[in-house]
């Protein structure tokens, strides 16, 4: 919805001098970017191929973007100048020291304060074409120029950011970045990160607990899954790119990466298909945030805007993990902002260190609000291809894992499965164990599930957190044991999604060995005293009818639903008190009736 349309005219601004600006003025401090003198961005969606051809144009992924290869340094202002006087637009590229570019957009991306008017340099610019709404955030807005030139757009985005009230002001930066991955020889290995003496998981023990929960659902960033995988546990997400509105499908024959990435989290279990994900029970979402280049070397353009928009839709649609296992050219304050505050908002994150094998964690991994994962070998070693360094959360596997590949010739083996490489595959294994903990436990805050994972860690080392390893190597079954003494925590588990009219068998582990349990179940019911102890049920719901059921010392309980509760959710949880007068109670189950 746009606040204020203004009449399209493309024209080149005169701004007051500022210094000339480079992209990394605008994201966090410590990056670096260097301009590409013999390199411009251009934006043309008339060109032919045999025009760009002759002038050195290579397509982006990007729709109707190039990237204008020049002879020399001296030939950039006057061949930008050329293009503006036919109307089209260019850019200056920067690169980082591992050749990933960037270059401004002709849109600014703008966060006022609260109580915060749009400034009067945006609403009586005539360079500016229109002003929207964006992101998810309170008080952001997407502005729209009439400028020509991509310096002088970096300028007005720092004249904008002057101002009082204005948060952030930058350009919606166009990017390159890589997923980070090797893919192998499909016909040797298996699943060893789930229970290998030299280093694993210890999925299978904590297995017998949780393997996830079909309303946990995982976020996975990246170029897109594929929904009919028969080994894939999904749930249709979004498209956030211009090859938008979707499902979160991949697109183009490259679209590769997220596949296999979303298989690490979610191989479904016991169908006999494939292995089995860390939480098989917990679908993956996509949400396609790039787009891969045609040459399918790994590589693939993107949008800042497009990951702030990813982010906002998880978060619409209740995704409480997010998974990144992707390398970007740049930092963005504004997508620092959104991860920030997705995870203030209950949404736990993961990322990579990247495969660069340097002592340099690779963005946006390097945020204080993304777990930043490096990856082991089979050994118990860190990968040789793996980076660490400030900034990294954990160690994971990432070495011949086993996991789905797009089905046929599309993906990287044409057997549906694959044997990979990279952190991109250790990030979903730490994001999966996130997963297992918020699926006994869906109350826990990102920063609990966090110190659950980071206590749960394997130490490697010197003793406790350094930059080598992180916390340690992530341990799934380890992380469980630090919601509670699993002595005094039982685990209830089941159905969580059920049919009106049918059965349904619950059971739960870790019940005192001399006492009775109850099972506390209703709809909308509220905290409650049972056997002096508070059973917080429902806390975000209201105070409603409760129902209490003796189990007369059995550890299961099987029941069916009256249909006459279909479409309601019922909340089940157990409770019990030994001889000496300890208190069990398990987690909270939220059972869906269809």
């Amino acid at each position: 919805m746009f606040i204020f349309p203004l009449p399209l005219l493309l024209l080149s601004v005169s701004l007051a001098q500022l210094p000339g600006r480079n992209l990394a003025d605008f994201g966090p401090p410590g990056q670096q970017l260097n301009e590409d003198a013999r390199c411009l961005a251009v934006y043309h969606p008339n060109c032919s191929e045999e025009t760009a051809e002759t002038l050195g144009m290579e397509a982006l992924a990007l729709p109707g973007w190039w990237l204008q290869d020049l002879q020399n340094s001296q030939d950039s202002a006057q061949t930008a100048a050329e293009w503006h006087a036919q109307g089209v637009f260019t850019a200056p590229v920067f690169r980082d020291p591992h050749g990933h570019w960037a270059a401004p957009s002709a849109t600014v991306l703008l966060r006022l304060d609260a109580g915060t008017e749009i400034p009067a340099l945006v609403q009586e610019a005539p360079e500016v074409l229109a002003v929207e709404p964006w992101g998810g955030f309170e008080h952001a807005f997407k502005i729209r120029l009439k400028i020509l030139d991509g310096r002088q757009v970096m300028d007005w985005a720092w004249q904008l950011g002057s101002q009082p009230g204005v948060l952030a002001s930058e350009p919606d930066v166009l990017f390159s970045g890589h997923s980070n991955y090797v893919p192998t020889d499909p016909n040797y290995g298996s699943q060893w990160f789930h229970d290998d003496p030299d280093g694993d998981l210890d999925t299978p023990d904590a297995w017998e607990y949780t393997r996830g929960d079909p309303q946990i659902m995982v976020g996975i960033i990246d170029v897109g899954v594929e929904l009919d995988h028969p080994d894939l546990n999904t749930v249709p997400g979004a498209d956030l790119t211009s090859d938008g509105p979707g499902d979160g499908s991949p697109v183009n024959n490259c679209d590769n990466h997220g596949t296999p990435v979303a298989g690490v989290v979610s191989m479904r279990m016991n169908n006999g298909v494939g292995g089995s994900g860390v939480a098989p029970d917990s679908p993956s979402m996509p949400l396609r945030t790039f787009i891969s280049t045609v040459s399918c070397n790994g590589g693939w353009n993107s949008f800042a805007s497009w990951t702030v928009n990813a982010l906002a839709y998880a978060e619409s649609q209740g995704v409480r993990v997010s998974n990144n296992s992707n390398w970007y050219g740049f930092t963005s304050s504004t997508i620092d902002q959104k991860y920030d505050d997705t995870r203030t908002n209950g949404m736990v994150h993961f990322g990579i260190a990247g495969n660069g094998a340097s002592a340099t964690v690779v963005y946006p991994g390097s945020l204080p609000s993304v777990n930043a994962l490096a990856a082991m070998d089979s050994n118990g070693n860190r990968a040789s291809f793996s980076s660490w360094g400030p900034g990294l959360a954990f160690s994971g596997p990432g070495q011949d894992i086993y996991t789905t590949d797009r089905q046929g010739i599309q993906g990287w083996t044409g057997s549906d499965f694959t044997f990979a490489w990279g952190t991109s595959f250790a990030s979903p294994c730490a994001a999966g164990i996130a997963a297992m903990l918020l699926s006994i436990d869906r109350t826990l805050t990102p920063a609990q599930v966090e110190s659950f994972m980071q206590a749960g860690c394997v130490d490697l080392g010197a003793p406790g957190y350094d930059t080598d390893y992180g916390w340690g190597y992530v341990n799934a079954m380890n992380s469980l044991q630090q919601l509670g003494s699993l002595q005094e925590t039982m685990i209830l588990r089941g159905p969580t999604s059920i049919l009106a009219g049918t059965m349904g068998t619950w059971d739960w582990l870790n019940g005192p060995p001399n006492g009775n349990c109850k099972v506390l179940y209703g709809n909308n019911i509220g905290p409650t005293i049972l056997m002096g102890h508070e059973f917080n049920i429902g806390l975000p719901f209201t105070q409603g009818p409760l129902q209490t059921l003796d189990m007369n010392g059995a550890a299961s309980l099987s029941a069916t639903v009256p249909s006459s509760m279909a479409g309601t959710t019922l909340l089940i949880e157990v409770g019990a008190m030994d001889g000496s007068g300890t208190v069990y109670d398990s987690n909270l189950l939220f059972l869906s009736i269809q």
